[in-house]
C-alpha cells in the first residue's frame, strides 16, 4: 500500500501532522489470495505461491526481510529464514 496527498503527490514517509493525514488518500494493491490453509505448515515447499508472493510484496514494500512466519500457535508452527539464506527452516527447541 502507498498513499498520496489529495493533490496527487506521493508520500515517501508517514506524515505525523494531523492536517496532512486528513488529506492522505491510501492506494491499495489487490493481490491473489491462497485457498489452501497454511495452519501448522512446517514445510516451506508446501506454502502456496500466492502466500510467498504476498510475503515478497511485504518485504519489498517495507524494504526489510521477513525473518519469521508463524503458521500456528505452537513454536513448531513457525518458519524462520536464516541470516544468509532466503530459505525457510522449522524452528526447533
Amino acid at each position: 500500500m502507498s498513499a498520496t496527498i489529495t493533490k496527487g503527490s506521493n508520500l515517501s514517509v508517514f506524515p505525523p501532522e494531523p492536517w496532512v493525514l486528513e488529506k492522505v488518500v491510501p492506494r491499495y494493491k489487490i493481490m491473489k489470495g491462497w485457498k489452501s490453509p497454511i495452519q501448522h505448515l512446517t514445510d516451506r515447499s508446501r506454502l502456496p505461491a500466492e502466500f510467498t508472493d504476498y510475503v515478497k510484496f511485504i518485504e519489498d514494500s517495507v524494504e526489510a526481510r521477513v525473518c519469521l512466519i508463524s503458521t500456528g500457535v505452537d513454536r513448531k508452527d513457525s518458519l524462520s529464514s536464516t541470516k544468509n539464506s532466503k530459505a525457510w527452516s522449522i524452528l526447533t527447541g
